[in-house]
């Protein structure tokens, strides 16, 4: 009889714990599902000026996952616009657009969201665009998203205007600067390099005097809960 109770109480505590798990699987779910959801919202709640070729009507069937052609495609200029990624965890999606006809000339826009201490979102918004090794930054923009509305902020450690000379030792000469500023592309890039916004260094480092003063190709920034923490810069190997 004791064993029977001792294998019976046994049963019970692991039909608890089981149904514990259950729970958290649950709410762990329903978590990524509402962070998944609010991405998706915010993208919807972008002013047209920033995604000025999307409508809304688009953006809600580029959210459910179907590509888009515009209605100005003929036969020699086909262009698509895909939604790349939508992460729920990192509170993250990317729009890309590309030609299908060919053309080697790419868009990116990008917009992730974070929790400030007082639980408040704030909204990052980017969008570059170029051709295989050269592309510009067109975007940087910051928001508050507070009573349904998105507003615009100052960027809250970010660089605004990113140049290559933030990927220089401090004392780079201008004609060094001068000199290579037009062989370099510098872009954000809000979640697809591991789970902070980097700020990236594109094109060849290794051009005689140019590596000397280069302290890195990648610039990490980390949110602490109030602002962007800018790291040294580091080169990706």
């Amino acid at each position: 009889m004791a064993i029977a109770g001792k294998i019976s109480l046994e049963i019970v505590l692991l039909y608890l714990m089981y149904k514990k798990f259950l729970l958290f699987l649950t709410l762990l779910l329903f978590v990524r599902c509402l962070a998944a959801q609010e991405i998706k919202h915010l993208f919807k709640l972008l002013p047209p000026s920033y995604t000025k070729e999307l409508s809304a009507k688009t953006k809600d069937s580029l959210l459910e996952g179907k590509n888009y052609y515009p209605a100005s495609n003929d036969s020699e200029e086909v262009i698509v616009y895909k939604l790349a990624q939508l992460d729920a965890n990192k509170n993250w999606l990317r729009i890309e657009m590309s030609y299908e006809s060919g053309q080697r000339a790419f868009k990116t826009i990008e917009l992730r969201s974070f929790k400030n201490k007082a639980g408040a979102s704030i909204v990052v918004f980017s969008d570059f665009s170029g051709v295989p090794h050269n592309s510009w930054q067109n975007d940087l923009s910051v928001f508050s998203y507070a009573t349904k509305k998105l507003m615009k902020i100052s960027s809250p450690g970010l660089i605004s205007k990113p140049a290559i000379k933030d990927f220089l030792k401090p004392n780079t000469p201008d004609s060094i600067i001068k000199k290579y500023e037009g062989y370099y592309s510098v872009n954000y890039e809000l979640g697809y390099s591991g789970n902070n916004i980097t700020l990236n260094l594109y094109g060849y480092l290794y051009q005689e005097d140019f590596r000397d003063w280069l302290l890195g190709d990648v610039i990490e920034f980390s949110w602490n809960g109030s602002k962007f923490l800018k790291q040294r810069p580091i080169f990706d190997n």
